[in-house]
């Protein structure tokens, strides 16, 4: 009878496996290579000026930080989301990747100072 029970868990595991396994094939073919400061112009509630603000794990891509904001440029705002994503990873150090949007010489200088470059 034991063995019964456990041959019966066992095909329960290797089943939840497989669809663990077919639920990460899905949000890998899903997931778009991402920069710890990306960022993606969004309408929400009907104000074009909002703008979302998300910091993603390039390793494993997953969300950081997320803010919405009304202001027009990204190109202030750099060394602020690497900060909040350090504070978040707990770490002194951290590789921050961003587009063209967040090209500013002192955002830039102020995310070396600590550690965020």
């Amino acid at each position: 009878m034991k063995t019964e029970h456990l041959k019966e868990k066992l095909g329960k595991l290797e089943s939840e496996m497989q669809r663990l396994a077919a639920m990460e094939k899905l949000m890998l073919a899903f997931t778009r290579p991402a920069d710890l400061a990306d960022r993606s112009r969004q309408p929400l509630d009907g104000d074009e000026a909002d703008e979302a603000r998300v910091t993603v794990d390039t390793e494993h891509h997953l969300s950081i930080t997320h803010e919405v904001t009304n202001t027009g440029s990204d190109r202030s705002q750099l060394s602020h989301i690497a900060k909040e994503a350090q504070a978040v990873l707990c770490t002194d150090a951290l590789e921050a990747v961003a587009d063209r949007g967040y090209f500013n010489g002192e955002e830039i200088l102020a995310c070396d100072e600590v550690g965020s470059l």
